[in-house]
């Protein structure tokens, strides 16, 4: 589990992207879809809402570990995260994250048989933040060239 100032540095990183990817294992096949991050905080665990019928819930149920990819082209800013997913049937979550978005994937709303409130408790979170314009990345890259090193263009750190 990361530790609270790791917690606050990974929500900065990724609270402005809607759709992550998801990637879970099924026994013989690595397998990635998108799904919205709903939360509006974050304290160790990323919160999800699927259904109990997925292919994706069945991974869980049987592969837990899975990966979170976050992707935040507009200001370079790229996260992969690894933990621990699970079912939960904590109510006042799965309400505090349900959204107009999500009633419209089942029929009876909230209530639905099939929604599955699914907890993934982050275990390390690896990022890539690129702080420099693409101008200065580019100048960067022919001067390191030019001069036989390898650019630094991002920072880069593993949390754990």
């Amino acid at each position: 589990m990361l530790n609270t100032t790791q917690n606050e540095v990974l929500w900065e990183k990724i609270s402005a992207v809607k759709v992550v990817k998801f990637t879970t294992y099924d026994g013989e096949m690595i397998r990635s879809r998108p799904m919205k991050l709903l939360q509006d905080e974050f304290t160790g665990t990323l919160w999800f809402i699927g259904s109990v019928k997925s292919e994706m819930v069945d991974d869980i149920q049987h592969h837990p570990l899975v990966n979170i990819t976050v992707t935040d082209a507009k200001n370079d800013i790229y996260v992969s995260i690894s933990g621990k997913a699970y079912l939960s049937d904590d109510k006042a979550q799965l309400s505090a994250i349900w959204s107009s978005d999500v009633d419209n994937w089942f029929d009876e709303g909230i209530n639905d048989e099939n929604v599955a409130l699914i907890a993934v408790d982050v275990t390390e979170a690896e990022y890539w933040d690129v702080k420099e314009s693409s101008i200065k990345q580019a100048f960067n890259a022919m001067f390191s060239k030019a001069n036989g090193k390898v650019p630094s263009q991002a920072e880069h750190k593993v949390m754990v």
